[in-house]
């Protein structure tokens, strides 16, 4: 690749594909609401609120094929990003790195300013100018309240769940919700 930019957005048009066939096959998920009925519910009287809840008790988990999606466009987006943060540090960083130093940079997303600012191995190699980029774009910067509605805000959960814990979505067979 010339433009060391390139696989930035080779990942991101991967993750862009994996989001298009989620999609899809969200459509075809809901299309069998219309047919059956996945969930099983009950309701109880709750006698400190006065009022009767209505419990979804079971739900049949959805097929694994849509943790898989999700994981792989969660990955795709969280690594161009990332791939975009070591194409900023490697042509426009202000020195070298160390071999440890490498290792260790990736695109920060941030639910505070702190915690933007302790992102300090990528900010530290980056002009002013790339650190205002990337803050702009940071979860935080509309205030604590719109943070963890920000679409960047549940990426890095998201990936770090789908390699190192489970397929989402796959909700046990026990009660799921609870609805008042």
């Amino acid at each position: 690749m010339d433009d060391p930019f390139d696989s930035a957005w080779f990942k991101w048009g991967r993750a862009v594909a994996h989001a298009q066939a989620l999609d899809g096959e969200l459509g075809r998920e809901l299309e069998k609401f219309k047919t059956q009925r996945p969930w099983t519910t009950r309701t109880e009287y709750d006698a400190k609120h006065h009022c009767v809840r209505l419990l979804v008790d079971r739900a049949k988990p959805f097929h694994p094929r849509l943790g898989l999606l999700i994981g792989d466009t969660a990955n795709n987006f969280r690594a161009s990003l990332d791939h975009l943060a070591w194409a900023l540090v490697t042509t426009r960083g202000k020195r070298p790195m160390l071999p440890k130093e490498e290792s260790r940079i990736y695109f920060p997303l941030a639910l505070t300013q702190e915690a933007f600012d302790s992102h300090f191995v990528v900010t530290n190699f980056l002009t002013r100018a790339d650190r205002a980029t990337l803050r702009r774009y940071q979860p935080y910067v509309h205030g604590k309240r719109q943070a963890l509605n920000h679409c960047l805000a549940p990426l890095p959960g998201l990936n770090r769940d789908d390699k190192h814990r489970m397929l989402r979505p796959s909700p046990p067979d026990r009660r799921v919700a609870d609805f008042a």
